[in-house]
């Protein structure tokens, strides 16, 4: 296999962690699933591990976004990312928790 085909056969990878917004605690286990940016069609998904951080790997070239969500949190959608063969860091995502107030019983 010549070095033209090893180049062209690399895919990308992004990595980042989920935190809360507030208490700037990691949340593990969150639910993170990769999107086209222009077809917004479904490319992967993964869990976050238990420190709350990912790796979404053998990704093509092209432009993507991240959908993560955790129950009792809002939902947070990332910028589009340009994935490349170089590994891509998207930092820290901060989730905001969903604050219900209770009714008043009477």
């Amino acid at each position: 296999m010549g070095l033209s085909s090893v180049a062209s056969s690399q895919k990308g990878v992004l990595n980042g962690h989920v935190l809360d917004s507030t208490t700037r605690e990691s949340i593990p286990y969150a639910s993170l699933v990769l999107f086209h940016a222009k077809s917004h069609s479904m490319v992967f998904g993964v869990a976050a591990d238990s420190a709350g951080n990912f790796s979404i790997s053998n990704i093509e070239e092209g432009s993507y976004y991240v959908l993560c969500s955790v129950l009792g949190y809002h939902n947070f959608r990332s910028s589009p990312v340009k994935i490349n063969d170089d590994p891509v860091s998207i930092g820290d995502i901060e989730l905001i928790r969903v604050v219900r107030e209770l009714e008043e019983l009477e």
